[in-house]
């Protein structure tokens, strides 16, 4: 990238992708707020299980998924009618991520959803109108018979690197280490 468009393409989708972590991040967080309010006051105020713990949190991943997704879109996409295009993998990765979140705080279980959910969103038309792969569960198929379960883990340095301070202030915030955040 640098050697093609120089030091200039390194911003570039940056307010999209901005927008998409405002919108998403809101809203799953919100969501996974008052979620938990709820199943708390429903458990007579103690303490959520594991499972409660991550169904509230699957749902607000996927609450946040729906909310950001046009963001998302915007990243790969410019028109308005096909910001809404991979909601539904949208929200499994977001799901996925989720539950890799609280069971083992591993990002490396969701990768396979990301990419496969990146590949269906880029996907262009052939010439005839039609698309390769008919959904994302034929894509992950295809691309595990082409290429092995490895290619679903294509740009593993780069996913570690990205979402690093992500679960790091997650971590902190849920942890306690910044009361502050914790009470958003």
């Amino acid at each position: 990238m640098l050697q093609n468009e120089g030091i200039k393409a390194f911003p570039k989708g940056l307010s999209a992708g901005l927008l998409r972590q405002a919108t998403y991040t809101t809203a799953r967080l919100r969501s996974f707020k008052v979620l938990t309010n709820k199943v708390v006051a429903a458990n007579d105020g103690k303490p959520l299980p594991l499972y409660q713990k991550a169904l509230c949190g699957v749902t607000a991943r996927a609450i946040g998924a729906t909310v950001g997704s046009p963001a998302d879109s915007s990243l790969i996409y410019e028109w308005v009618l096909a910001l809404w295009q991979g909601i539904g993998l949208t929200a499994v990765r977001a799901m996925a991520l989720n539950m890799e979140m609280l069971a083992s705080y591993d990002q490396t279980f969701s990768l396979p959803f990301d990419y496969v959910k990146t590949q269906i969103q880029k996907m262009q038309p052939d010439a005839s109108g039609k698309y390769l792969y008919t959904s994302s569960l034929d894509y992950a198929m295809k691309t595990l018979k082409s290429g092995g379960p490895l290619k679903l883990y294509t740009g593993f340095p780069v996913h570690c690197v990205r979402i690093a301070p992500y679960v790091m202030c997650g971590q902190l915030t849920a942890g306690g280490g910044l009361p502050a955040l914790a009470t958003f």
